[in-house]
């Protein structure tokens, strides 16, 4: 069994995770939050450099998108 989070939790910069849970758990909400955060934060990200998210519903994939 993973760690409790919510969707404001951060996850240290550099290390992998997986989210599992159900719906309007917040899991789109945390993973926007940790993406902005590894941008404004992040050592290694530079202009040229992206990250990868995968994520399986089109309506998560708006959303991160236009936040």
């Amino acid at each position: 069994m993973g760690l409790p989070i919510t969707s404001n939790s951060e996850i240290k910069i550099g290390n992998h995770f997986k989210i599992t849970a159900g719906p309007g758990a917040g899991k789109t909400t945390f993973l926007i939050n940790n993406i902005k955060n590894i941008f404004k934060n992040s050592d290694k990200i530079s202009i040229y450099r992206k990250i990868a998210c995968i994520t399986y519903t089109n309506i998560a994939v708006e959303n991160i998108l236009k936040n």
